[in-house]
């Protein structure tokens, strides 16, 4: 089905990360009595991290890293304080002149996210999750701007 509807990174091969992942985020998800009830289950814990945690914790769910455990609970509103980071982000520190090293982004997450939010989204009145949307929806825009003075 995945390699039908054209999904990224899905081989020929009949053994693969991501359908098994698939898998098991269905059993997980069936397991909990659907999806509803999953993510009650997520919103019930106390704090974002734990709900961040949870859901990238490698066994909750599959193929589930940093970014996507953020964007699931900012979609949700289950998170706030948290960015999304992805390579347009990564680009746009980039043309302003943040270097953030190939491989890097994995091994320094919390600390470019924490900085982003104190030093961006603080001081525009935006929580992490707002500022992440925002740079998201606009990066083209944000990126021609930067360009094109």
């Amino acid at each position: 089905m995945l390699r039908a509807i054209g999904t990224r990174y899905v081989g020929s091969s009949v053994k693969n990360r991501k359908i098994d992942a698939a898998l098991h985020n269905f059993k997980a998800l069936a397991d909990a009595g659907g999806p509803k009830k999953f993510f009650k289950r997520v919103a019930a814990l106390p704090t974002e991290i734990e709900r961040i945690h949870f859901l990238n914790d490698g066994k909750t769910l599959q193929y589930y890293g940093k970014k996507g455990a953020r964007d699931t609970l900012i979609d949700l509103q289950l998170a706030k304080k948290c960015l999304a980071l992805d390579g347009r982000i990564l680009g746009l520190l980039n043309k302003v002149g943040v270097e953030v090293k190939r491989g890097s982004l994995d091994r320094n997450y919390e600390e470019i996210e924490k900085e982003l939010i104190k030093k961006i989204a603080k001081p525009s009145g935006l929580s992490g999750g707002q500022l992440d949307r925002i740079l998201f929806q606009n990066a083209g825009d944000i990126t021609v701007r930067l360009l094109c003075p």
